[in-house]
This record gives structure tokens, sequence and C-alpha cells, in this order.
């Protein structure tokens, strides 16, 4: 006879939940994680470009990019959905295994949809190699959404970053040995690929007792299915947002050197974003704690706009240094890599960095407006800016200064917007004023000094020294006001 499943027991909320001192050190366990990602990711780019002919590359980051989406889009729901979960019922609960069975069927169906995507939309490329890998990528990044999801909801930031870091690196590697071997899209194509299979069987190894234990019939859970879709709806809307100028550049552009110039130049300016989003898997669990809690006070309102407040001042300070030194990239630092016959390269700068921060303003604060459960205020926004986006892209007709700088002024629109409904949820939130000030200073004086190696050096140093200071001085605290506003809905 089957022993009786242990009953569930609520999690706790607010500071107890991570919204405290805890809550920093996981912060910068996956942001050390993503920033090192982020590294490995822009060295890989980098020897792709180097190692192959730049309609090679282009390929390769037109086809990596549609892979991005397709992991920003598995990331967006299942990992949420069974972090929320696992986080409010312990192992060997009916709840627990209902959703890691929902989890692992959804991403089944998800990655062969996904697939089939990805091979359309790549029809320009899709040899048979491209197509077999592209189906394959997408089953492993849906697989490896599964195990991210189960090492969130138990807090395991560690083995979380360790698993991320480990299939950047494996890329790499594998990657430039096919590379060495034929230099073609296929094999960079098949280092991204290899990284995402062998990392999501090393894994499953770790979360192997909750795999173990799944059960299938949490697929017929109407409140998981409403979380995964508002959760998916948003992300969704949030990763075409960030790929449009890729996607319109990709339709339109006609000059593969070109593309792949305003390509290289994005890997360096979407750096913000994976900060942003490492900042966004530590922040969701305590907030929706304390949205799913019936019972939260004020206290856990307060709480929740500590992680709010701290996540935003974090972002801004490591986000904007590194806007700034994008935006100023030295000459002799971009002679050095970027090749040479690479057209318009000073003019993207600028206008990328801008694009690449609002973009990880735009992660960070729909990531709060998920865990609130807002979800329909947030794609109404989003589809409302895409929509505008995709006709000033089209009268932007292929030219990639004009792209760049119409992605900027879009998606800062966007983060305006996003961050003032993340104000009326947590009105007691602070917004990182000293923090904006040192990133606005930083990317006027950089890019005035990029001729001067010298001065802009020194410039660098002192705004890094500034940004660890305002890292290092403790947050102020919340004002004691409550969240606004109900706690469900859209």
């Amino acid at each position: 006879m089957t022993p009786p499943r242990a009953p569930a027991r609520r999690p706790p909320t607010g500071a107890a939940a991570g919204a405290g001192p805890g809550s920093r050190t996981a912060d910068w366990v996956v942001i050390a994680g993503s920033v090192a990602t982020g590294a490995l990711n822009y060295v890989y780019s980098f020897l792709v470009l180097h190692l192959v002919a730049p309609p090679e590359f282009a390929a390769f980051a037109y086809l990596s990019s549609l892979l991005l989406v397709v992991g920003t889009f598995s990331g967006a729901a299942l990992p949420f959905v069974l972090a929320r979960r696992i986080a409010t019922a312990p192992r060997a609960t009916d709840a627990r295994a209902d959703a890691v069975g929902f989890a692992v069927g959804v991403s089944v169906v998800a990655s062969l949809v996904s697939g089939a995507l990805v091979v359309v939309l790549a029809t320009r490329y899709a040899s048979p190699a491209i197509v077999a890998l592209a189906v394959i990528g997408c089953v492993a990044i849906f697989a490896g959404s599964v195990v991210n999801g189960c090492l969130q909801g138990e807090q395991r930031f560690t083995a979380l970053a360790v698993v991320q870091v480990a299939q950047v690196a494996v890329k790499v590697v594998a990657g430039a040995l096919f590379i060495l071997a034929a230099p073609d899209v296929e094999s960079a194509i098949g280092g991204f690929v290899l990284g995402a299979v062998l990392t999501a069987v090393v894994g499953a190894a770790l979360v192997r007792r909750d795999l173990a234990g799944l059960r299938l019939r949490g697929l017929r859970d109407g409140r998981l299915w409403r979380d995964a879709v508002g959760l998916a709806s948003v992300q969704g809307v949030v990763s075409v947002l960030i790929a449009l100028d890729v996607v319109a550049l990709g339709l339109l552009l006609a000059d593969d050197t070109a593309f792949a110039a305003y390509q290289a130049v994005l890997v360096l300016a979407r750096i913000p974003v994976f900060i942003a989003t490492a900042l966004a898997v530590t922040a969701f669990t305590p907030l929706a704690g304390a949205v799913a809690d019936p019972d939260a006070d004020a206290g856990s309102d307060d709480a929740g706009a500590r992680v709010v407040t701290g996540s935003l001042h974090r972002l801004t300070v490591l986000g904007g240094l590194c806007t700034a030194g994008v935006a100023g990239l030295p000459d002799p630092l971009i002679a050095v890599v970027l090749p040479d016959d690479y057209p318009e390269v000073r003019q993207l700068l600028l206008p990328l960095a801008l694009a690449g921060i609002a973009a990880a303003l735009v992660v960070l604060a729909t990531s709060f407006l998920r865990a609130a459960q807002r979800f329909r205020s947030v794609v109404v926004v989003v589809l409302g800016a895409s929509g505008a986006l995709v006709v000033a892209l089209a009268l932007a007709g292929g030219r990639p200064v004009a792209t760049a700088w119409v992605m900027a002024a879009g998606v800062a629109a966007t983060a305006a917007v996003t961050l003032a409904l993340v104000h009326r949820e947590w009105p007691a939130a602070r917004p990182p004023v000293a923090a904006a000030g040192l990133a606005v200073a930083a990317t006027v004086a950089l890019p005035l000094a990029h001729a001067m190696l010298p001065v802009w050096l020194l410039l660098v140093a002192v705004a890094g020294a500034a940004g660890l200071l305002l890292l290092l001085r403790p947050g102020a605290p919340a004002r004691p006001l409550s969240r606004s506003g109900s706690r469900s809905g859209g």
C-alpha cells in the first residue's frame, strides 16, 4: 500500500523567502554565472566571426538568434511555473509531482513546434543538417528549462549557475573543434546544440528524484495551464520585441557583411540582458511567494518592494556601465574584436547599446509584473510597442544604423511604460537615482573620449570605482507603503 504523501506546507514569504540579505548573495551567484555565460558566448561569437567567412557568420548569427528566442521563450513559463509550485510544495507531494509532469509534457510538444518554426524561418539557410540541428536544439533547450525550474524552485542557485556556464563552455570547445574541422554554419550551430544536449542530460541527473516521480496527470491542472499561458505570453511578446531588428534585417538587408557587423555589435550590446535575466530568476520566487500568500501583510509588501529596489539598482549600475563601455568602445579595441571590413560599426555602437539597456529594463520589469500575475497589462503594452516598431522598422528599409536607432527609441519607450506599471504595483520601491546618474554620465563621457585611449581608460576606472561603491552601499529601506491593487488578474 502506498504511504500517504506529506501535506503541503506554506513557504515563508517576504524576507524569509529570500527578500532579505540572502537574496543579495543569490543575485551575485546567478549574476556571476550569467556574466560568465555572456563572456563565453562572446568568445564563441568571436571565434566564429574570425574562423568563418562573413556570409557563414551572418547565417550563424541569424540561426543562433532564432534559437536564442526559443531559449528565452522556453525560460519564460516552464521554469517559473515549476519554481512557484516547488517553492510552495515539499518533495513527495502530489502538487509537486503534477507540476513536474506538466512541465515535461509541455516541453516535449513545445520543443517540436518551436523546431518546426525555426526551420520555416531559416529557409534561407535550411540545409538538411541545419533542419536536424534545429529540432534537436529545440528539444534540448526545452528539456533544460525543466531542469532550471526545479533548481530555481529549490533555490539551488549555485547548481543553476554551474549548469548554465557548463552549457556554454561545452559549446565553445566543441564548436571551435567542429569549425576547425569544417568552417561552415553547420559546425557553428553544432557546437551550440551539443552544449544544450549535454547540459540537459547532466541537469536531469541533478533533479532525478523529481523526474522519477513525475505524473502526466498534471497536464489536466487548470491552474498550471493558466500560469503557464500567462507567463509564456508575457515572455513571448518580450522576446519578439527584442528580436524584431534581427528579423527585419534578415528579411530586408541583402548585404551579408553589413548584417554580420550588426550582429557582432549586438552581441556586446545585449550584455545587460544577461544581467537582467539573472536578476529576474532570483527576484521571482520571493515576489511570487508574497503574491500567492492570501494572508500577506504590509511587511511582506515592503519586502517585495526591497526586492524590486535592489534588483533595479544592481541592473542600473552593472547594465549602465556595460552600456557606456559599448557605446564608447575605443577604436583600438574595435580593431581587436571586429574585422576591418565590417561597415558602420562606430555608428552602430551607441544606438545598439541604448537598445540593449532598454531591453534589459523591459526584461526585469516584466519579470516583476509576471510575479504579480499582471499578464494582461504587460501583453497589451508590449504588443502595442511591437506593432509600432514593425511599422518603424519597415520605414527604416533595412538600413542598419536607422534600424538600430528605431530599436533604441521603441524599446526605451516600452521600458518606461513597464517601469511605470512596476511603480504602480510596488509604490514603496525606490528608483535607482544615483545609479542612473552614473550610467548617464558614463554613457555621455566614454563616447566623447573614444579617440583618446588613456583618457578613456581613466574614465572607465573612475566609473567602475563609483559603480563598485554604489553596489557595496547598503540599500535604503523601502517606505512603509503597501503594494497597491489586487493580487490577481491582469
